[in-house]
């Protein structure tokens, strides 16, 4: 067997026994006697954990996203890394984590120009596999229009995979319409109608002083 290093199997195989070759003693022993970690050519499959960016225009919503690991290996080491682009119509205000204590507001790297994808490196600190295999984080959209057939991706990444059809899903957005109350605050509504409230404003008072810069016929002055 082809020793590939970084990979755990964690499930009972199905081939001939392993053979085991006596060697000189050196190194660290734990002491139990046991085969802690084997290394292996068998693959680590990754699946795309995706979800749906729902509500309303104009809400904040949070989506857990992230990489399901079906096994039967798991890396060790250079677990790879899932990238995710976000829905058009939407934004990505944060992925909030929480490390030793402190509150991050980014989890994943963020793009470098507008529409790129946010790298979440799976070999970082701040994310780590669960007992299930699966490393996810919520990321908090933006919704801010409806964009009628739009969606995101989930993609992942790690060298000790060959099951490529279940690397990559879909995040759909379902967007309603935003309240009505939320429409009329809403700055290119707001703005026009303050602007039009200020102009119809000075129109009446430029309409008074008119009035009272005429003289009226019939007035004392007139002597009648």
């Amino acid at each position: 067997m082809t020793a590939q290093s970084g990979l755990v199997l964690t499930v009972r195989g199905t081939g001939a026994p392993l053979t085991l070759t006596r060697t000189p003693e050196g190194g660290i022993h734990d002491g139990t006697g046991t085969v802690t970690v084997v290394e292996t050519t068998v693959q680590a499959d990754y699946a795309a954990a995706t979800g749906t960016v729902r509500g309303r225009v104009g809400d904040t919503v949070g989506v857990t996203l992230g990489v399901r690991g079906p096994g039967p290996g798991r890396p060790a080491e250079e677990r790879g890394r899932f990238e995710v682009v976000s829905p058009e119509g939407t934004t990505v205000t944060s992925i909030p984590y929480t490390f030793e204590d402190t509150d991050g507001k980014w989890a994943c790297a963020r793009p470098k120009k507008p529409g790129g994808a946010f790298v979440c490196d799976l070999d970082s600190d701040v994310l780590w596999p669960g007992d299930d295999g699966t490393t996810s984080v919520v990321f908090r959209f933006r919704i801010d229009r409806q964009v009628p057939g739009a969606h995101g991706t989930v993609r992942t990444y790690t060298p000790y995979d060959r099951t490529l059809g279940n690397d990559t899903a879909r995040i759909p957005p379902e967007a309603s319409p935003a309240p009505p109350y939320r429409s009329a605050v809403r700055p290119a509504v707001l703005i026009p109608a303050v602007l039009a409230a200020v102009a119809a404003a000075a129109a009446g008072v430029a309409h008074r002083r008119r009035r009272r810069a005429v003289a009226v016929p019939g007035s004392s002055a007139d002597g009648s």
